[in-house]
C-alpha cells in the first residue's frame, strides 16, 4: 500500500491540459484497473475506469462510481474521498493526477 504522500492532490498551477485521451493505471485496494481521462477544449470532460471487478462491492465499488463525476464538476482531483473507500478513492485520484500533470498546457 502506497503512503498518503504519494495520494496527495496539488492543484498549485492552473487547470490547462492539453486535449487529448489518455490512460493510467490506479493501483487500487485489491487490485489494478484501467483508467482513461478525456480531455477536449482543455478541460476534463470524461473519465472511464475500467477492470475495477476486483474492489469492494459497495465500498471501493461507490469510489470507481462516484468520484469520476466529481472530478470533472471540479476540473481537479482535489475532491473528497468516498467515506469508507478511502484506498481506492485516493489511488485514483494519485492516477488521474498524474495524468493531468504530465499533460498540462
Amino acid at each position: 500500500m502506497k503512503s498518503n504522500d504519494q495520494y496527495a492532490t496539488d492543484n498549485a498551477s492552473t487547470n490547462k491540459w492539453k486535449d487529448g485521451t489518455y490512460n493510467t493505471v490506479a493501483h487500487g485496494r485489491n487490485a489494478d484497473f484501467d483508467i482513461e481521462v478525456g480531455i477536449k477544449d482543455h478541460q476534463i470532460k470524461q473519465i472511464k475506469i475500467s477492470d475495477h471487478n476486483s474492489e469492494s462491492k459497495g465500498i471501493g465499488s461507490k469510489a470507481v462510481a462516484e468520484l469520476p463525476s466529481r472530478i470533472i464538476k471540479a476540473q481537479s482531483t482535489d475532491v473528497d474521498a468516498i467515506s469508507g473507500a478511502t484506498v481506492t478513492s485516493n489511488a485514483i485520484k494519485y492516477a488521474i493526477r498524474n495524468v493531468l500533470d504530465k499533460n498540462r498546457d
